[in-house]
């Protein structure tokens, strides 16, 4: 509404400001309580050693370039999708938005849900469940999006969006449960 009304600019400073003044107050209010239990050391390893055991984990380094791939295309998307909407189908700032919103936050949640629930469930099975789901997600979703894309009606394009954005979000929890696996 207030991009339709205002301009985006207006929407922006009007949604941002709100939580520069709780942070502002949290800052001056908040303080960090003492913390007086035993802490339980923890094995030394200095960051350079950490970093370069990493750096020799060539699994760590695959996961962390193909998850970067996957997260720089769909945030592309995610901020492009809008814009396309608005341009093919005559649609609004304030009718894209919730639009999308509901669909692709929702498909989300269930996508990032699901994925950790069925990785969970399917590595028991065979502990390359996690790296086959991400294929599958983001492989099963590229042939959705074009169909959303090229199709014509605009609600049937929103409606495919939800399988989408599903299936692009398959790989999140398992993907980032198989970073933290490959660290120490």
């Amino acid at each position: 509404y207030l991009s339709d009304q205002y301009g985006w600019r207006t929407a922006f400073l009007s949604l941002g400001l709100p939580g520069v003044v709780v942070a502002l107050l949290a800052w001056l209010t908040l303080r960090e309580p003492v913390r007086t239990a035993a802490r339980v050391a923890a094995p030394q390893e200095s960051l350079k050693e950490a970093l370069q055991d990493l750096a020799s984990r060539k699994s760590f380094i695959h996961c962390n370039i193909g998850l970067s791939i996957s997260a720089i295309g769909a945030f592309g998307l995610s901020t492009w999708m809008p814009a396309f909407f608005m341009r093919t189908s005559d649609m609004s700032a304030t009718q894209i938005g919730g639009t999308v919103a509901l669909m692709s936050g929702r498909a989300t949640l269930i996508g990032m849900l699901g994925g950790g629930v069925l990785s969970d469930l399917l590595s028991k099975r065979d502990a390359r469940w996690p790296v086959w789901l991400f294929i599958l997600g983001l492989g099963g979703v590229a042939p959705i999006y074009l169909l959303l894309l090229l199709v014509e009606n605009p609600m049937l394009a929103v409606a495919l969006g939800i399988p989408a954005g599903i299936l692009a979000s398959l790989w999140i929890a398992p993907g980032r449960a198989r970073i933290q696996a490959r660290a120490r």
